[in-house]
């Protein structure tokens, strides 16, 4: 073995050059799949994010109901981390945008980039399924 930056190490690609290299089929189909659930896991976590604070904002209508309407300025707003949706909903969108990011690893950006559609897809599931919106024709 030689030693790091020798003879025998690889050229660094720029990106132009890494996407007319041929890559095998195994790489570029882990990059899609990798960019598939990474695009619906980052819709996926904003839509939890969304009810988590929907939740948030019920529980405080509950509180000032039960304390008779009085003013806000007795306790302080709540914080989104004290909804466990909210928390999960983080979670699972982080781990889909590091899913995506590893994705350009494996398959080439010109193949990954149209796969991002799927979030808008996603998006009207989700806003149907989770959060109860109604969808319309425009």
């Amino acid at each position: 073995g030689g030693a790091p930056g020798g003879g025998g190490s690889q050229p660094v690609l720029t990106d132009e050059e890494r996407d007319t290299v041929e890559l095998p089929l195994w790489s570029i189909a882990l990059g899609l799949v990798l960019g598939l659930l990474g695009s619906v896991a980052i819709n996926t976590g904003n839509n939890l994010q969304s009810m988590g604070l929907k939740e948030l904002q019920k529980r405080e209508e509950l509180d000032e109901l039960d304390n008779g309407g009085s003013d806000e300025a007795e306790k302080p707003a709540r914080e989104p981390s004290e909804s466990r949706t909210w928390v999960i909903g983080t979670t699972v969108f982080v781990t889909g945008a590091l899913l995506n990011f590893a994705s350009y690893a494996f398959a080439p950006s010109v193949m990954l980039a149209p796969l991002e559609s799927i979030q808008f897809v996603t998006n009207i599931i989700f806003g149907r399924v989770l959060l109860k919106k109604k969808i319309r024709k425009r």
